[in-house]
């Protein structure tokens, strides 16, 4: 999935902001309503920081890590520029990480839950990872909510001109989370096609 990212990283600022702008807006403010100064935070699949960066001056510290190493040049590039001190991006597949727990008290998602080969695996590693009264807090494409889309998505996928996906509809995801023993405290499609789904899920 690394190599499909590193192709995309110059282009995924542009693409994403075309689509996203407003979605990707609403998850910085939302998600800025759980942080502080004393927070550190792990963001899973940082890509080129797009997201995160806006979150460091929320927070105590980040750690953003990304499979592509291409996403990650892009995103120390604007880390460098924007003179950010406090995110450390590195290259590292999910499977790498040490989920040690109380780590961290916040863990970030953006769009890389419907890329998962094991999704269920790693909530439970994530739930495991925080302290209680942690958050995982994400923002996850839920093609199943969309037939037609699904549909063409799927062959897609299949000829792996696009990466291997989850077909998630809402109410999938909110299953997922709490299969994983999270409380849903707050949820919001932010998008509509594909939808958006805005998470946060406490570990009690």
């Amino acid at each position: 999935m690394g190599n499909f990212w590193d192709k995309m990283a110059k282009s995924y600022d542009k693409s994403t902001e075309k689509y996203y702008h407003n979605a990707n807006a609403k998850t910085i403010s939302h998600t800025k309503q759980y942080c502080d100064k004393s927070k550190d935070i792990l963001d899973l699949g940082c890509g080129t920081g797009i997201i995160i960066l806006d979150l460091t001056d929320a927070v105590n510290k980040i750690t953003a890590v990304d499979a592509s190493s291409k996403m990650i040049d892009f995103a120390n590039q604007k880390k460098i520029k924007q003179g950010i001190e406090n995110i450390d991006f590195s290259v590292k597949d999910i499977s790498q990480l040490d989920f040690t727990q109380g780590k961290y008290d916040i863990i970030t998602a953006f769009n890389l839950l419907l890329y998962l080969t094991n999704p269920e695996e790693i909530l439970k590693k994530i739930y495991d990872c925080l302290p209680s009264g942690g958050y995982f807090i994400s923002a996850t494409d839920c093609v199943g909510e969309r037939f037609l889309l699904k549909t063409v998505m799927k062959p897609l996928s299949l000829l792996r001109i696009i990466p291997p996906m989850n077909y998630f509809t809402m109410e999938t995801l909110e299953n997922a989370f709490i299969y994983a023993g999270f409380k849903i405290v707050f949820c919001e499609n932010l998008h509509n096609m594909p939808p958006n789904y805005y998470v946060v899920a406490k570990k009690q």
